[in-house]
């Protein structure tokens, strides 16, 4: 769970004027395999480091014009789970 908090002087004053816009939304890089979070946002996991796994998905057709504007067609989807979502302890 990702949780942002935009913290205010109390919970009755506005956390910034309409006039400024919405705060940026922070994109995270995800090519790097690690995230860093920026502050106020806060990270939590049910227990343990999060472990992400990956899956992998494939798909293969073959075609063919057959007479009188038929097409005939054949073929095959997979996937296949590498490493599920898990966490450690």
């Amino acid at each position: 769970m990702i949780v942002a908090g935009f913290p205010s002087a109390n919970s009755y004053l506005p956390v910034a004027q309409i006039e400024k816009g919405f705060q940026e939304v922070c994109c995270p890089d995800i090519s790097k395999g690690v995230l860093t979070v920026p502050t106020p946002t806060l990270v939590r996991t049910p227990r343990g480091m999060l472990k992400r796994g990956y899956i992998q998905s494939w798909n293969f057709v073959v075609e063919r014009k057959l007479p009188a504007e038929l097409v005939a067609s054949v073929g095959y989807v997979g996937t296949q789970t590498i490493t599920p979502l898990r966490t450690s302890t």
